[in-house]
């Protein structure tokens, strides 16, 4: 997904274009409303569900594993790519430059994936839906901002 000169975001599927600004703003006042409407344990920050989008990607190696493939653990939001071990005779850097490569294949994918699905869900938010999340998030940023 790239970003336009003007300023605005390109989005697949998806016929009108936000700025960054109206992204952060409807991405915050979202999260604020999810956070607000969970009928789960009120400690948590978040609802439980949003801790399926990925917080990190990582390599880890594994015997007797063939070739490669994605593992994904839902608690520590983070992705596995499991690979077969690196031979020993490889140097530190040959090792890491493995690992980059690894990484590089998958990440963009995710990144990419995990805004396209964030920017889908907001886009698909009946117009007075938006207006409304939005205001009652304003309005909490503004009774806090005093504190």
């Amino acid at each position: 997904m790239d970003k336009k000169p003007t300023g605005r975001l390109e989005v697949q599927n998806v016929t009108p274009q936000i700025s960054l600004e109206e992204l952060t703003t409807d991405l915050s006042a979202f999260l604020h409303f999810l956070s607000e409407n969970y009928d789960g344990d009120k400690g948590t920050d978040l609802p439980s569900f949003w801790m399926l989008i990925p917080k990190s990607i990582d390599v880890e190696y594994r015997y007797g594993t063939i070739d490669f493939f994605i593992e994904k653990e839902i608690f520590s939001r983070k992705i596995l790519i499991v690979a077969e071990p690196l031979p020993d005779y490889l140097s530190d850097q040959e090792r890491r430059e493995k690992k980059a490569e690894l990484l590089s294949l998958f990440q963009n994918a995710f990144t990419g994936d995990q805004t396209q699905q964030l920017l889908l869900l907001l886009s698909r938010l009946r117009p007075e839906a938006r207006k409304t999340i939005v205001e009652n998030f304003k309005r909490f940023k503004d009774e806090h901002a005093g504190k």
